[in-house]
């Protein structure tokens, strides 16, 4: 029978462990932010550590950055039905030493080519920006920029990781992101979004985050997690991963 101290030590620890888990899951969100969203890592990441901290009642009427930001997401009615007949584990994005980067599903390059087509086709037109040299781009997102010494960003507080880029092409993304929080705060638009649009619950319902949604039954599901252990998946989180969490690397959490 544990005693109320060895009750406390015990919740103490599960919740340091949920805090590390949430904090990889950033990390591993926000490495991804310059491709999806052409947002810096260090400012995704700071995003995302807010977004975490809000009250679900707050979440709910907010809309949250996504591919088709500022609007909440792709419309329920053109979101593609995908199932295990659709994968392509063969030929799907791999690490330096043959791992899978993406369990089944979790990504859409572990889709067939002729699916990610026929979805590319049909989400191109809602994305509305491309670069911070697009001024739907500017508009939407120029606010995040609010508070960063841009000019003085590390290839780590663009990319979340180091050795990828020449101190030539770091110099560009200074200055491009500098340039784009300068027009911003000198309204060159004209019109700005000051913060995330608001919504409501019942709106957020016909949007969704994914341009496909995943169909399994109880068999696949099985199925899935079968490939994950055949397929030789890429462990959640690397040895790397935890370091930059637990502090080592500078620059991830603070």
């Amino acid at each position: 029978m544990l005693t109320e101290e060895q009750k406390q030590k015990a919740r103490k620890a599960v919740f340091k462990d949920l805090e590390k888990v949430r904090a990889l899951e950033r990390h591993k969100k926000a490495v991804r932010s310059m491709d999806l969203y052409a947002l810096p890592y260090r400012i995704y990441l700071d995003y995302l550590k807010r977004w975490d901290n809000m009250e679900p009642s707050e979440q709910d009427t907010t809309v949250s950055i996504n591919p088709c930001y500022p609007d909440e997401g792709y419309p329920i009615d053109i979101v593609r039905v995908v199932t295990t007949d659709d994968l392509d584990i063969e030929n799907a994005p791999r690490d330096k030493d043959g791992r899978l980067l993406y369990a089944p599903f979790d990504d859409i390059h572990t889709l067939k080519l002729s699916v990610r087509n026929e979805i590319f086709q049909t989400i191109e037109p809602l994305r509305k920006w491309r670069t911070p040299f697009d001024d739907n781009w500017r508009y939407a997102y120029s606010h995040f920029l609010k508070g960063y010494d841009i000019e003085h960003f590390t290839e780590f507080d663009f990319f979340g990781t180091n050795g990828e880029i020449t101190y030539n092409d770091l110099d560009l993304f200074r200055k491009v992101y500098a340039h784009a929080l300068n027009d911003y705060e000198d309204k060159v638009l004209g019109e700005y979004l000051e913060e995330e649009p608001s919504t409501t619950k019942e709106r957020k319902k016909g949007y969704s985050d994914m341009p496909y949604r995943v169909l399994l039954d109880r068999g696949t599901l099985v199925e899935r997690e079968n490939l994950i252990e055949q397929m030789g998946i890429k462990p959640s989180y690397t040895e790397e991963e935890y370091r930059i969490v637990n502090g080592s690397e500078d620059d991830t959490e603070g």
